[in-house]
């Protein structure tokens, strides 16, 4: 497997000034820089430049707002959704990324009181249905992001990915799991990676209080058992927050401080990664 980390522990949104990122990245031993699509203005070719050069590789990360909401019942709604990820996979593509993911199958924050009904498992469905064939044609891999019953009120577990993916049916569609929804959501962590065999793309890893990797309650041998068992490929990023990005502290809900910085985070979280993943062969 590769590791990766998301820029989102230093920034709030991609801009060209960002490329020296990269490079820092690369310093800590990452082998793979998620990019965060929230703001889609900046320059790809000068993006690839900079990951050509390191030897880095690049993947996009987006979570869908209201106005792009593909579980909609407004079908003007839906297709901005539609139009916005194929425009984020024109991004990727422009850098030479080969994945998008995050929360694209419904509006993150998105809670109506209710679990989602057929109506929206079919309209985000057939939307990312779309996307997918578009980003096919680019070579681009999609992620269905799992995230918490907090954040969301369509898709919480493993299972429920696995549920929309067979509606999509495209074969570039894949989970992207994240530890610390896991934490929330699921009964333990490996069985559901083990059941999701053959669909687990992409996995972000944090801890519990998305603090230091290592020093919570996150079982971190059941997650890499069950890496190993599927015989995981893809990449595993660190996606954590710090303070100092307060834009982003504030909608991620970071109160207090959990680490000595976002380097700590990334570099010691790093270390600790790869030496609990030597230890099941990953």
């Amino acid at each position: 497997m590769k590791f990766g980390v998301s820029s989102l522990l230093w920034l709030g949104q991609w801009t060209d000034d960002a490329c020296g990122l990269v490079e820092r990245c690369k310093r800590f031993g990452f082998e793979v820089i998620e990019i965060p699509l929230f703001n889609l203005d900046f320059d790809a070719a000068k993006l690839r430049q900079t990951l050509v050069a390191t030897g880095m590789e690049g993947v996009g990360c987006i979570a869908l707002g209201p106005a792009q909401d593909i579980t909609s019942s407004d079908p003007a709604v839906r297709a901005a959704g539609t139009i916005f990820l194929k425009q984020c996979i024109d991004k990727v593509n422009g850098w030479g990324g080969a994945s998008l993911g995050g929360v694209i199958s419904s509006a993150i924050g998105k809670n109506v009181g209710r679990p989602a009904n057929q109506d929206e498992w079919q309209w985000s469905a057939e939307c990312l249905k779309e996307v997918a064939q578009y980003a096919n044609q680019a070579g681009v891999l999609l992620g269905l992001e799992v995230i918490n019953r907090y954040e969301t009120y369509f898709i919480n577990t493993l299972a429920q990915a696995r549920r929309l993916i067979e509606m999509i049916a495209e074969p570039n569609v894949k989970i992207l799991a994240d530890t610390y929804h896991m934490n929330v959501e699921e009964k333990d962590f490996y069985t559901p990676l083990v059941e999701s065999d053959g669909l687990v793309g992409y996995i972000h890893f944090a801890e519990n209080d998305r603090g230091l990797i290592g020093t919570g309650h996150v079982d971190w041998p059941g997650i890499f058992k069950g890496l190993a068992e599927i015989n995981f490929t893809g990449t595993g990023s660190i996606e954590s927050f710090v303070l100092e990005v307060p834009g982003l502290a504030g909608a991620t809900n970071t109160w207090r401080r959990l680490a000595a910085s976002a380097d700590t985070l990334a570099s010691e979280g790093l270390a600790f990664l790869k030496q609990t993943a030597a230890k099941y062969g990953l």
